[in-house]
């Protein structure tokens, strides 16, 4: 609930402002002629511009080189480290490959055994780039750690729509409906 608050808020913003324009065109406001657009930048606001795109780069770059930090500490088997730069590439600020981060520091948290922010990450992931199938391995992995077999379960489903045949989502899939039929069969046992 808590996260879709900001969400309603902006489009009870938007419906207002379209009832304030409804109202003012049945009352006859409305301007018969919209002002013209504006020009292109140029000279100083046109450097502005071109320093909005060398920011935006500056940023890719940092991230980026932070991520490949991360991925060397995750390949030396350490995950402490490789948390540490995926965090700072995330902390960097919002990327074209974000999720990425997001998604490696997911698997460097299952590696130290903290569900809950491999979740959380994975989570992010997936919410920021749904085609990623990625976070969806790493969600359905943090839920299997979890014990939350029902869920991995659609998880592990929806990343092999995106990537049919995937190895490891199928592998994934496979343990969380397993362990689905495990503690059914144990359930049935106690009874």
């Amino acid at each position: 609930r808590s996260t879709l608050f900001p969400y309603t808020t902006l489009f009870r913003s938007e419906k207002s402002r379209k009832d304030k324009k409804k109202r003012k065109k049945t009352r006859g406001e409305e301007q018969e002629n919209p002002p013209a657009p504006l020009p292109p930048p140029s000279g100083a606001d046109a450097a502005v511009v071109d320093g909005d795109a060398a920011a935006k780069q500056q940023r890719e770059s940092e991230a980026e080189a932070h991520k490949d930090k991360g991925n060397a500490a995750w390949k030396a088997n350490n995950a402490e480290e490789a948390i540490h730069h995926y965090t700072r590439a995330i902390d960097v600020g919002h990327t074209s490959q974000i999720h990425v981060y997001y998604s490696n520091r997911s698997a460097a948290y299952v590696s130290v055994g903290n569900f809950m922010a491999a979740l959380e990450d994975a989570t992010h992931s997936v919410d920021i780039n749904p085609n990623w199938w990625k976070g969806y391995l790493r969600k359905g992995t943090a839920l299997l750690a979890l014990g939350r077999f029902r869920p991995a379960i659609d998880v592990f489903r929806a990343g092999l729509q995106l990537k049919p045949g995937n190895e490891f989502l199928e592998k994934g899939l496979a343990q969380a409906e397993e362990s689905l039929e495990i503690g059914r069969a144990s359930c049935r046992e106690r009874v």
